[in-house]
């Protein structure tokens, strides 16, 4: 005697652990740049993380998609009219989180697409957990991320690589339709 399976509740999305998170970044984040998150494929990882830019070191909430990487800031309360308005009743900026608390908006800083990764590297020295990623573009050569413990930075470098490795190199090189990078706020004259 075989019994069949209980049958499955279907599901609208593809096991996706993060959907959650990934719903989350669609409300919150204000301006997407012309890129829509339905183009960067499933999340697969994120962490709040310090990049490092030329001398230039900014902490982000850090984003792997399948097919880029973002970096992404909480908009700080630039005004006190926006708190008053807030606690007399208007509807806010923003969505509430589980506790009831309003959650900040979301501002994209840069994303960096897979295929114009060129290598992953574990530059950690001393006092500091980095992976340095160079770009196959001259505007951008590499970026750091720096992490605040091994393992982090050892499935970092693992999924990374291994999307870097997926990509076949064709599709690499062949597609312009897209910008290779977008890191102009990082370092520039964002207001963030």
């Amino acid at each position: 005697y075989v019994s069949s399976p209980p049958p499955q509740p279907e599901s609208p999305v593809e096991d996706n652990p993060f959907e959650a998170i990934t719903e989350d970044l669609r409300n919150r984040i204000i301006d997407w740049k012309g890129h829509p998150l339905a183009g960067l494929g499933p999340l697969k990882l994120f962490d709040l993380l310090s990049v490092r830019r030329d001398s230039l070191v900014r902490e982000f909430y850090v984003y792997l998609f399948k097919e880029a990487i973002i970096c992404v800031a909480e908009e700080k309360k630039r005004s006190l009219g926006r708190f008053l308005s807030t606690a007399s009743g208007a509807v806010a900026e923003g969505s509430a989180g589980p506790s009831g608390q309003q959650k900040g908006v979301l501002r994209l800083k840069g994303r960096i697409y897979i295929r114009h990764i060129r290598q992953v590297t574990d530059t950690s020295v001393q006092g500091e957990l980095s992976l340095t990623i160079d770009m196959e573009d001259e505007r951008l050569d590499s970026f750091i991320l720096i992490f605040k413990d091994r393992s982090s930075l050892e499935t970092w470098k693992n999924r990374v690589n291994a999307l870097v490795t997926y990509v076949p190199r064709s599709a690499q090189s062949s597609q312009f339709d897209q910008p290779p990078l977008d890191m102009e706020e990082f370092g520039g004259s964002s207001k963030a």
